[in-house]
């Protein structure tokens, strides 16, 4: 993790040099974003596999519940922290703050008090037949499989929505930038609750319940956005309380999968499992952008919005036709399915 966050702060210092040189152009930003998101990818997959090492594994969804609470926190006060920033300073010395913020980080990781245990074995293993070996781990549990197919499903219906979300605030709904600030700030707020209710929710309902509600919660909510249209005079509260209500509803879908999945998983494919999730939830992110771009275009912006908000409901599905849906407590034991594999 340290290592990746080094390489992310280098790597974006790339930027604010190049703009200084007057060299800075679309080819460079895009291999910045390559670099940073592939990094990103490999930092996340460490970030879910070191959990073990340091709580029980029955204190998951609370450790959970708490990374997401600062990772909402992060939601909120970066994107507003960044534009008051650049509306003071230009937007490369902003990038270097940044940048600055990723060896903040290194140095807390590098705080840690943990013994990490690595399999036997696995040290020197071939890349190749590591990435296969997550991938038949998160496919060969049913559990593993409705969970991982759910998050990819969330996150396509997700971006489709997203692909149109401010054309629609902007043009259809008639929200001023303000407005539309409103409405993405109010997520942040949304995702403090969600990380906040997410263990005694789970404790109340179950764990299977609360992945399928969530989902349709989702869902739910996403589904205002289009029918704000109906009633002008109340777009903007009612795209406030959906956007709000959404990331609820997904923080709660997101800390419970992530805590069943970590539940499930022997601790020695935690890093394989992880990310070949990642890859396979994040694959989906620029896909679901251009479907609902194509849909947005081709058809109508709130065509691509109902789209997305039908993928929605189909996210909650994976889980409600799975042995998940039976999950009542976090198993205290990992999958059998998985207890041979990578060893």
């Amino acid at each position: 993790m340290m290592a990746m966050d080094i390489g992310r702060a280098l790597v974006l210092l790339a930027i604010p040099i190049a703009a200084w040189l007057d060299v800075l152009n679309i080819p460079l930003l895009v291999a910045v974003s390559f670099l940073v998101g592939a990094q990103s990818v490999v930092f996340n997959a460490a970030y879910v596999s070191i959990l073990p090492s340091l709580v029980q594994r029955s204190e998951f969804s609370d450790a959970n519940d708490k990374l997401y609470a600062s990772m909402s926190v992060a939601q909120v006060a970066g994107p507003a922290a960044a534009g008051s920033l650049v509306a003071l300073i230009s937007a490369p010395v902003v990038i270097i703050f940044n940048s600055i913020t990723y060896l903040g980080s290194a140095w807390f990781i590098r705080r840690i008090q943990a013994v990490e245990v690595i399999a036997p074995g696995t040290v020197g293993r071939h890349l190749t037949r590591k990435v296969r070996e997550g991938f038949t781990a998160l496919f060969a549990s049913p559990m593993l499989r409705a969970i991982s197919l759910s998050s990819a499903t969330i996150n396509l219906a997700g971006w489709m929505f997203l692909a149109v979300y401010v054309l629609y605030m902007a043009d259809d709904l008639g929200l001023s930038a303000t407005g539309v600030g409103l409405v993405f700030a109010s997520g942040g707020v949304g995702a403090l609750i969600g990380s906040a209710l997410a263990p005694p929710v789970s404790r109340r309902f179950g764990v299977g319940p609360t992945l399928v509600w969530s989902a349709v919660g989702f869902g739910v909510f996403g589904l205002t956005v289009p029918l704000a249209i109906l009633v002008p005079a109340y777009a903007l509260p009612l795209v406030i309380f959906a956007e709000l209500m959404q990331w609820m509803t997904l923080v709660v879908f997101n800390v419970i999968a992530l805590s069943l999945r970590q539940s499930l998983t022997p601790n020695r494919l935690l890093g394989r499992v992880a990310a070949s999730n990642q890859v396979l939830a994040q694959g989906m992110m620029p896909i679901g952008s251009f479907l609902g771009g194509v849909v947005g275009s081709l058809v109508s912006v709130q065509a691509a919005l109902l789209t997305g908000v039908a993928g929605m409901f189909l996210a909650a599905a994976w889980v409600w036709f799975s042995p998940v849906i039976d999950v009542h407590e976090m198993p205290a034991e990992p999958d059998e399915t998985l207890s041979a594999m990578g060893a």
